[in-house]
C-alpha cells in the first residue's frame, strides 16, 4: 500500500484543482535551506485534551448527492474494495507521512482533514503536519503559536488571505498548533517563487513526459487558452513545488508518530506530485473526491502518467464526499 519513491536528489493539477496553478506560478518560486524539526517532549499546556476514543464523522456540508452511494467511502485502488477511515488510520506506521489530496474549496475535504488530526491526536499518534497552504515566510510566526492554536489570528500567523482563505484552514491549523510536533509551512514564499519564476530552467525535472504531462494538465485546467510548450515553465515551477514540499516533510518527519501532508490533489498523486521526491519516507496517498453520477469508483481515477500503470499508481485510496455547485471556472479565467 505505500509508496517508496524515489530520493530527492533524483535526476528526475480535477480542474479546480489546477485553476490556480498559473497564478501561483506567476510568482515563481527558489529553493530554500530546510527547516529544521521540533520535538514535542513534554504535554502541550493550552492545548485542549482529546480523549482517545473514536472522533465522530462530521455531518456532510456539500449541498449536492448527499445520497450517493459512495458518499463516505474509502475506496482502495490496490484491492478495488472499500475499507474504513480508522481501519487505514490503524494501518499506518510510525514515521510514515499521510497525504490528503483535495480540492481547494471543498468544505467536505476541509472537514475530513480536521477529523484525521483529532482522531490521530486523539490516538497519541499525530506528528507534524505540513500544509501546502502555508510558506516559509510563516514558519518562524507558526512556531511562535505552537500550543496556541485556540488564540491564533490571520494576522498573529502572517496568512495569505488572498490565496487561501483563512475560514477554509482555520480549524485545522488552529488544531495542529494545539497537537502536532510542529506545523510546517510547506510551501515557498512569494519572494522565491519570484526569483525562480525568472529561472525556470534551473529545476531539476523528474523526466520529459512528466513535464509534458504536468504541462498538459494546466493547459486544460486553464481551458486550452496557450499552448503546452507555453505552460512548460509553470509545469517546472510545480515540480519545485513538490520538491519543496517533500524537503520540508522530510526535515520535520516525527520517527514515532504518523505525520500529515494537506495539499492540493495533484500534489498528493503519487505518480505526479510530492511522492516522487520524498524519497524511501513511507507515504500514503489518499485523494479526496467528489461524487458525480457514476457508483463505479474506477470511474473517478484520473489520467495516470503511464498509462500501463495499475491504479494504485496513481494513489492509494479515495475518500468520496458530497459535490458543491458546479462553477464555470473557464467563463471566469476568460473574463
Amino acid at each position: 500500500m505505500y509508496k517508496q519513491s524515489r530520493r530527492l536528489n533524483s535526476p528526475r493539477l480535477t480542474l479546480t484543482a489546477l485553476a490556480g496553478v498559473m497564478l501561483l506560478a506567476a510568482t515563481g518560486c527558489s529553493q530554500l535551506t530546510q527547516a529544521q524539526p521540533l520535538t514535542k517532549t513534554q504535554p502541550l499546556s493550552n492545548a485542549q485534551p482529546v480523549t482517545p476514543a473514536a472522533v465522530a464523522m462530521p455531518p456532510w456540508q456539500a449541498p449536492e448527492r448527499q445520497q450517493h452511494p459512495l458518499v463516505g467511502t474509502l475506496y482502495q485502488l490496490s484491492t478495488a474494495q472499500q475499507i474504513s477511515p480508522g481501519a487505514v488510520l490503524a494501518k499506518l506506521p510510525a514515521g510514515s507521512w499521510l497525504l490528503l489530496g483535495e480540492q481547494h474549496d471543498h468544505p467536505d475535504h476541509h472537514q475530513l482533514q480536521l477529523w484525521v488530526l483529532r482522531q490521530l491526536a486523539a490516538e497519541q499518534r499525530l506528528g507534524a503536519v505540513a500544509m501546502e497552504m502555508l510558506n516559509t515566510e510563516q514558519q518562524a510566526p507558526l512556531d511562535a503559536q505552537l500550543t496556541l492554536g485556540a488564540q491564533s489570528t490571520p494576522a498573529a500567523l502572517n496568512w495569505p488571505e488572498r490565496g487561501w482563505p483563512f475560514a477554509n484552514y482555520q480549524a485545522q491549523v488552529q488544531f495542529a498548533l494545539d497537537h502536532a510536533s510542529r506545523v510546517v509551512a510547506a510551501d515557498f514564499s512569494d519572494s522565491e517563487k519570484t526569483a525562480l519564476r525568472q529561472n525556470t530552467g534551473s529545476v531539476t525535472e523528474y523526466s520529459a513526459e512528466h513535464t509534458g504531462y504536468l504541462a498538459e494538465l494546466i493547459v486544460k485546467s486553464h481551458c486550452g487558452m496557450f499552448t503546452a510548450e507555453r505552460a512548460k515553465p509553470a509545469a517546472r515551477m510545480q515540480i519545485a513545488r513538490d520538491q519543496q514540499m517533500a524537503k520540508q516533510m522530510l526535515a520535520n518527519s516525527q520517527a514515532d508518530k504518523v505525520n500529515v501532508l494537506v495539499a492540493g490533489a495533484q500534489h498528493a498523486r503519487k505518480d505526479i506530485g510530492v511522492p516522487l521526491w520524498i524519497g524511501e519516507q513511507p507515504v500514503l496517498s489518499i485523494l479526496l473526491v467528489s461524487v458525480a453520477e457514476s457508483t463505479d469508483p474506477k470511474d473517478y481515477l484520473p489520467k495516470a502518467l503511464a498509462a500501463e500503470s495499475p491504479a494504485s499508481a496513481i494513489a492509494d485510496l479515495i475518500w468520496f464526499v458530497p459535490a458543491i455547485p458546479a462553477v464555470d471556472y473557464c467563463a471566469q479565467l476568460k473574463s
